[in-house]
């Protein structure tokens, strides 16, 4: 077994050392980029945390909403958010809410990454050059 990771990692050593400097670069932007930015104190984080707070006062909110159809991104957000606003604030009211956030999104970004990557290697093999 040992052997055969080896191979694989060999193999793939490339797009791991991309993949490593990926998720190092986005967890930084995460921890250290003011929540709001430093010039305008605008993003998209604050149209979801806006959502949740309307949420949490019980109303139905964006009901209508073609951009939340399919509403996974609200399933996958609401949840978040609700953790978020237990956690006491810190620095910024909306800290824990756009770091968790930020997370969750960078799992999706790491899965986007990784077929993006797939889909250029099984490119690249029907072409003629060796695949997986």
């Amino acid at each position: 077994m040992p052997t055969r990771f080896k191979a694989f990692f060999l193999r793939h050593q490339e797009f791991f050392i991309l993949f490593l400097l990926f998720v190092v670069f986005r967890l930084l932007a995460i921890l250290l980029l003011r929540p709001g930015g430093l010039i305008a104190d605008a993003s998209d984080y604050d149209f979801y945390s806006v959502w949740g707070q309307l949420g949490a006062m019980g109303y139905r909110t964006f009901e209508t909403l073609w951009t939340a159809y399919p509403p996974l991104f609200p399933w996958l957000m609401l949840p978040v958010f609700e953790l978020s606003s237990r956690i006491p604030p810190w620095v910024e009211p909306r800290f824990f809410f756009h770091l968790l956030f930020g997370l969750e999104l960078l799992l999706f970004e790491c899965g986007n990454l990784i077929l993006i990557y797939r889909l250029a290697r099984s490119m690249a093999a029907g072409e003629g050059e060796t695949g997986d």
